[in-house]
């Protein structure tokens, strides 16, 4: 493993509160808490106790177990920050991604467009004292027999005689996003064991390997969907490549903002209708809407399909309902985005207006309210969660379902 860093510019409390940081089903039906009321718009909000300055390092991580395959990280983290600090590992949207010239220059190692991503919710986050690690997914430099045979197994090219460049291309592509994708995070989270003090100028803390929540956003909600339970499987004919659900040791929640759907709905993620019956019990938040539409030919309330598949504990959907076409959010509101949209590089358009900025603005704190609920543990989180505080907040166009 080689690695070189460079710093950059741098409810009333609900009765079943104290069951394990279970947000009870219904939560909504509780009563505002803090002085909430339609009037007082600014008493329904959550912030951490915690306001750290964020900072920013690249790094290049390159992984022996598969042929040194290239693993770019972005870090975000708060500044000044000591202690254990809980580590967000995060996907980025669409599939694989390429090197961004630019910023690979600028910081004289490789820095892919991907690892740029979600920057106000990482921002977000590490402002809360969160340590958050932004995965670049890259395509393999090279395949073997193997690997092309399962792409041809899985439908991905016709063949393995003579297949064309853009065969190995795009076998390449499916590697690099649906095999790679968990195994990214494995290794990634393995490495937090031999962080030592001074890879982060400015942060004294330490990175807490047994509190990693593993996230993302659209296409990098399938790695996370993975290592929470769920099998995946391409096929073609009687043929198929299964990947059963990669194992990450000191995961303990998981974030995912337009979750991937199952391939009976179209999309591309290798998930079946039994799939999402294997996400196990640790707490999960899942942020999605009635226009929240990708890349895959899927209507978007099949993304629904995770939270009503998974089992129960701590389990929560977000889902606002006012169409896009009124003003409503969209896909990249769900990644609380409004610069580059991360799959076509062109500008975003996810918090472009008044309600949508709203809407970015109260998904902004329900996550950071989940992390302190379900990660550091605290009562005011748990309680903000529990309460009808976000139902007052967005004036109940996002619903909020607890399981």
């Amino acid at each position: 493993m080689t690695m070189r860093t460079r710093p950059l510019s741098l409810i009333t409390r609900a009765a079943c509160l104290a069951a394990v940081l279970h947000i009870p089903p219904g939560a909504q039906a509780q009563a505002p808490i803090n002085g909430c009321t339609a009037q007082a718009l600014a008493a329904c909000g959550y912030s951490s106790p915690d306001n750290f300055t964020p900072a920013v390092v690249d790094a290049y991580l390159e992984d022996p177990s598969r042929g040194n395959h290239p693993v770019p990280i972005r870090v975000r983290y708060p500044l000044g920050a000591s202690g254990t600090r809980p580590v967000v590992i995060w996907g980025h949207g669409g599939g694989t991604s390429n090197p961004d010239p630019q910023a690979t220059a600028a910081a004289g190692i490789t820095v892919t467009r991907g690892q740029q991503s979600s920057v106000r919710r990482s921002e977000s986050f590490a402002r809360a004292g969160y340590v958050v690690i932004h995965i670049g997914r890259m395509d393999p430099r090279t395949l073997t027999p193997a690997q092309v045979q399962d792409c041809a197994t899985a439908g991905v090219i016709a063949g393995v005689t003579n297949p064309s460049e853009a065969a190995i291309a795009a076998c390449r592509a499916w590697i690099g996003f649906h095999l790679y994708g968990p195994r990214n995070i494995a290794f990634v989270a393995q490495l937090l064991a031999g962080y030592q003090r001074g890879m982060l100028p400015g942060f004294d803390g330490m990175l807490d390997r047994e509190r990693i929540v593993v996230g993302g956003w659209s296409g990098g909600t399938e790695a996370p969907l993975n290592i929470a339970g769920a099998y995946q499987r391409w096929s073609v004919g009687a043929l198929a490549i299964v990947q059963p659900p990669v194992v990450v040791p000191g995961v303990v929640a998981f974030f995912l903002d337009s979750p991937r759907g199952p391939a009976s709905a179209g999309f591309s993620s290798g998930f079946q209708e039994d799939s999402f019956y294997g996400i196990d019990s640790r707490p999960m938040l899942m942020n999605t809407a009635r226009d929240d539409r990708g890349g895959d030919p899927a209507p978007p309330v099949s993304r629904n399909a995770n939270f009503f598949g998974a089992a129960k504990g701590g389990k929560l959907m977000s889902y606002a309902w006012t169409p896009a076409a009124a003003g409503g959010p969209n896909h990249g509101t769900m990644n609380i985005n409004n610069s580059i949209d991360e799959a076509t590089g062109e500008p975003a358009t996810g918090c472009n207006n008044a309600m949508r900025e709203a809407h970015c603005a109260a998904l902004e704190q329900l996550g950071v309210a989940f992390l302190d609920a379900h990660v550091l543990g605290r009562v005011a989180a748990q309680q903000w969660l529990a309460s009808g505080n976000f139902k007052v907040l967005t004036s109940d166009r996002i619903e909020l379902h607890g399981r």
